[in-house]
């Protein structure tokens, strides 16, 4: 008689060690908060049907002093189409270049990219990574490439607002920075506003 009273309790037990294991194994692989706030912000940007960034990029080597340098703006419409405003020197008129597809998408990929980064650390409203190159790249060539692939990107409203790429590539041919920056207008046909960090 005296078995069946502890019955319930012995299974009650037992259920509240199963709940706090779960609570703990769900808290251990839950996803830092500022992960999350990139992921959603870079979801809820490309779930706009539009959206417009001032566009600069950047590449040197150090095997060459010579640089490229690229100014103009990015026009994102959904699902699939960019268009890229060159703007022109002083006393030129800017010139565009529309693509659809995969090539689009192409010039999405630092937007998108931002799934991959797991570990960010946020300093008011700008967030940080960084991972190897060699992450990037084919498993055959992730040991002749090394060097970093830094983001750091500024959420507001939800959005990103900013986006900062470095990549510092070395390779056995010599080393290659490059820099692409997005500072986004506007998104979704809302002006873009960007937080005081």
């Amino acid at each position: 008689m005296s078995t069946r009273r502890f019955l319930p309790f012995l299974i009650l037990g037992v259920l509240s060690l199963l709940a706090a294991g779960g609570l703990v194994l769900g808290l251990a692989l839950a996803p830092a908060a500022a992960e999350l706030a990139v992921h959603n912000a870079t979801g809820e940007t490309l779930a706009a049907d539009s959206f417009t960034a001032d566009l600069t990029a950047s590449q040197s080597t150090l095997a060459s002093p010579a640089s490229l340098h690229f100014s103009g703006r990015l026009e994102y419409l959904k699902p699939d189409t960019v268009r890229i405003v060159r703007l022109g020197p002083a006393g030129g008129g800017p010139s565009s270049v529309t693509f659809t597809g995969p090539r689009a998408a192409s010039y999405l990929s630092a937007l998108t990219d931002l799934r991959r980064f797991s570990d960010f650390h946020q300093r008011g409203a700008t967030y940080t990574a960084s991972l190897p190159v060699s992450r990037f790249v084919p498993a055959i060539e992730a040991k002749l490439v090394h060097g970093s692939y830094q983001v750091a990107v500024t959420v507001g409203g939800n959005r990103v607002t900013a986006l900062v790429e470095q990549v510092v590539l070395i390779t056995p041919t010599g080393t290659t920075r490059e820099t692409l920056r997005y500072v986004f207008e506007q998104i979704g046909g809302q002006p873009v506003v960007q937080p005081t960090t």
